[in-house]
């Protein structure tokens, strides 16, 4: 009697007509994917389409240029964050340290330099025309300072305390700017770890008047209205007044600098003929 529902032994296919398993499919570039979906986003921006994220929110779509200028300003961004890195590292402010807790004192290496330093002496107003500070013997002290010649022997040695009270300054304005949430340290933050040194400081440290009375005349448009950079106070009426008294002798000192500057840049270039000839 014939065996029920006996199946057919397969007929076996031939090696070469077997099928190839499925070559693994090579992981995309992460710049070739940017291209794909930026080349995507593109033409869906054509036929009008709007895309929308995981949340619902519809997403920002960024053409070819406009990822190629974002991808240069992450390069920047991150070369500088380097640079700084490698410059504190040098300067003794790495993890697990002891310099990093004592840095103004215990330095390892100078972040300054001695150009640097000689441009922070001789900075001074270059226009004596306008409101600088508010004596005319800051003003006269600065511009001589800045007229004087500072080589870079006397320099190093002004570096090393320049380089105590900056470290310093740095490190309280960047400990007071972490512990309230902010992630710059802003001018204000400066200004109070400067405030109480400025019985101590020969100099005012503020910004210069004339900074600050051209922030008082400038219009600027804020939100939709005209209006001055700062406002004025009370007593800034007087203030302008006595300051406009001060500029013919400010302009008077300062030529008398330039002239005693070329004088000198003759001199010395009289005697270099001199001791050639």
């Amino acid at each position: 009697m014939p065996k029920k529902n006996k199946r057919k032994p397969a007929e076996e296919e031939p090696a070469s007509e077997a099928e190839a398993e499925p070559e693994p499919e090579p992981e995309p570039d992460e710049d070739q994917g940017d291209e794909d979906r930026g080349d995507e986003d593109v033409s869906d921006a054509e036929e009008g389409a709007t895309d929308t994220s995981k949340r619902g929110r519809p997403s920002k779509k960024m053409s070819a240029e406009q990822r190629e200028k974002s991808r240069a300003s992450r390069r920047k961004s991150v070369a500088k964050r380097k640079g700084y890195r490698l410059r504190a590292i040098k300067g003794g402010y790495a993890a697990g340290r002891g310099s990093a807790a004592g840095s103004a004192r215990d330095v390892a290496s100078n972040v300054l330099t001695v150009a640097e330093t000689i441009r922070a002496c001789k900075w001074a107003p270059k226009y004596p025309s306008k409101p600088t500070y508010a004596s005319l013997e800051e003003f006269k002290e600065r511009t001589a300072l800045a007229a004087e010649p500072l080589p870079p022997g006397a320099a190093a040695v002004i570096r090393a305390s320049g380089e105590a009270f900056l470290r310093k300054a740095v490190d309280e304005a960047v400990l007071r700017s972490f512990e309230a949430g902010r992630p710059r340290v802003t001018v204000a933050t400066l200004h109070s770890v400067l405030r109480p040194l400025m019985g101590s400081l020969r100099f005012s440290f503020a910004m210069p008047q004339g900074l600050l009375r051209h922030a008082q005349k400038t219009t600027i448009n804020a939100g939709g209205a005209d209006a001055t950079a700062i406002g004025f106070f009370e007593d800034d009426e007087a203030q302008i007044r006595e300051e406009a008294k001060l500029l013919p002798a400010q302009e008077a000192f300062y030529k008398e600098t330039e002239a005693n500057i070329a004088a000198r840049k003759e001199l010395r270039s009289g005697k270099k003929q001199k001791t050639k000839a």
